[in-house]
């Protein structure tokens, strides 16, 4: 178990955050000695799926399960290929890594809150997609400034979208990918995926993982329809004080 605290949160969202990680064999007795320890006004617990005896006690103890996480991973031993309902746009697709002007105006479109509506954070009564929309521009600047590459999306050299992801090692976390809010109704969802898979293959990354929140059914249905298996799931709760 693990208790976090998020100090990064009070300047992305304006208030002090504990995280609670529950882990495999964690007992219920150990899950209320930490939450003695817990104080902050924003506090999140992550639980793995299958653990209901330490979701219920949770949700006994004021905390309300907002999301699951779903953690997907994918073998890149092939260059990717588009699912067959998207090879239509395969001849006015592209993408290529942001300059530094891009990503400003892309990091300014998600900072808007139309970009991620789906999160703990955007789905949040106490939130707004607002504020989810500035954490993950905060977020990702972070990331990119120590390394994390971003790319444009575009169809017919417009742009469209975003990705980006990170070099861990022995695997490549696929972050971030996103339709710009103008093209969020034009049928390319799947571009930010396909993007973020083909620029893992072509740094060389053996796998890929990502995360998905279970209130986004079409990029869970994405996930899978370009080969992605889902590798582990987790109970994510909040609680404000």
């Amino acid at each position: 178990m693990q208790i976090i605290h998020a100090y990064w949160e009070k300047r992305n969202i304006g208030v002090d955050c504990q995280e609670l990680n529950v882990e495999a064999g964690d007992s219920v007795a150990q899950i209320a000695d930490a939450l003695g320890r817990l104080s902050a006004e924003y506090q999140v617990a992550r639980v793995p799926s299958g653990m209901t005896d330490a979701l219920f006690y949770l949700q006994d103890n004021g905390f309300k399960t907002v999301e699951l996480n779903i953690q997907f991973e994918k073998k890149m031993d092939k260059k990717p290929e588009l699912p067959e309902q998207y090879r239509r746009f395969e001849k006015h697709i592209a993408y290529h890594p942001a300059d530094k002007d891009e990503i400003e105006s892309a990091l300014k479109a998600i900072e808007t809150g139309g970009v991620f509506v789906t999160d703990k954070v955007a789905c949040d009564p106490f939130f707004s997609p607002k504020h989810a929309g500035r954490r993950y521009a905060l977020w990702a600047k972070d990331l990119i400034d120590k390394g994390s590459r971003f790319y444009i999306c575009t169809y017919k050299g417009e742009k469209v979208g975003f990705n980006m992801n990170t070099d861990k090692g022995d695997y490549f976390d696929a972050f971030l990918g996103g339709l710009l809010p103008d093209a969020k109704r034009s049928g390319l969802g799947f571009l930010p995926l396909y993007a973020n898979l083909s620029t893992i293959y072509e740094q060389g990354g053996r796998w890929m993982k990502t995360g998905v929140s279970s209130n986004n059914l079409p990029i869970i249905k994405l996930h899978e329809a370009f080969g992605c298996t889902i590798s582990g799931m987790s109970y994510v709760l909040i609680k404000h004080l």
